[in-house]
């Protein structure tokens, strides 16, 4: 919901939800990071990944996945995987 306030939202709005992207950068995935460290997972940003940490305004106005970034995050999760053999 935040991050479609970019799209139809007021100036307030839009505004949140650039920040939300900071915040995501700088301060929740580094902490999901962190945790997963810390319970031995692994953590994938998918957003550094599909170089999607841009302003929205050159985004294409939609942050849903298509096929291609299906493909995408279901590599990036099976290289965590552990290895077998």
């Amino acid at each position: 919901m935040l991050l479609g306030a970019w799209v139809n939202g007021d100036a307030a709005s839009r505004n949140s939800a650039a920040l939300s992207v900071v915040a995501f950068r700088s301060l929740i995935n580094p902490a999901l990071k962190e945790a997963y460290a810390s319970a031995r997972g692994r953590f994938v940003d998918v957003t550094a990944a599909s170089g999607a940490y841009i302003p929205f305004d050159q985004a294409f106005r939609d942050i849903h996945a298509r096929t291609d970034g299906y493909r995408l995050i279901a590599d990036l999760v099976a290289r965590q995987l552990p290895r077998r053999g």
